[in-house]
């Protein structure tokens, strides 16, 4: 049911196993206070200066076993952090058998946040007509325009996009 997803550089894993590892080896944090873990440990510290010019030291623990918070509000995010490879219906599927009641757009809207930049969750072929770039370069070129006015002009240069895809898209670069 559970799963353990490992962060080590910038890779997600997936294992057979009930805990969430989050390593942080020798990452840096803001202002001057610092991760440190051994690559082998489940535990680390996180040291900082405070306003004395004292050096302040806390254990951090990189393991959480999902089951110990099983039944809690947290535990519907812990499970889609643990897995980000299953489906929204799987997710969901996974969510009821654990007793945690969840809409499928609520599932959707906190998905993207256990997962890589570069994931695609939309149904179908984006760019099915290779037309994508063409169609941001002609938005970028007219940003004063209304969606209306933009959804007309790409439609005169034989490109057919919704208004709610150029609502979505009329600011990337």
């Amino acid at each position: 049911m559970n799963l353990l997803l490992s962060r080590h550089g910038e890779g997600l894993w997936p294992t057979q196993s009930g805990l969430i590892c989050v390593r942080g080896c020798q990452a840096r944090a803001v202002g001057t206070a610092r991760r440190g873990c051994d690559e082998m440990s489940d535990n680390g510290k996180l040291t900082w200066e405070d306003w004395h010019g004292k050096e302040e030291t806390r254990p951090i623990n990189y393991t959480l076993d999902t089951r110990d918070h099983q039944g809690e509000p947290g535990w519907a995010l812990l499970a889609i952090a643990a897995n980000t490879h299953l489906s929204v219906s799987d997710l969901k599927r996974l969510l009821d058998e654990g007793s945690v009641e969840r809409s499928r757009t609520w599932i959707q809207r906190r998905r993207w946040l256990f997962q890589q930049p570069d994931a695609v969750n939309s149904p179908g072929h984006p760019n099915k007509d290779g037309n994508d770039t063409r169609a941001r370069e002609i938005m970028a070129d007219n940003r004063k325009l209304s969606v209306r006015q933009l959804t007309k002009l790409l439609s005169e240069s034989r490109i057919v996009r919704s208004r709610e895809w150029v609502r979505r898209h009329r600011c990337d670069k």
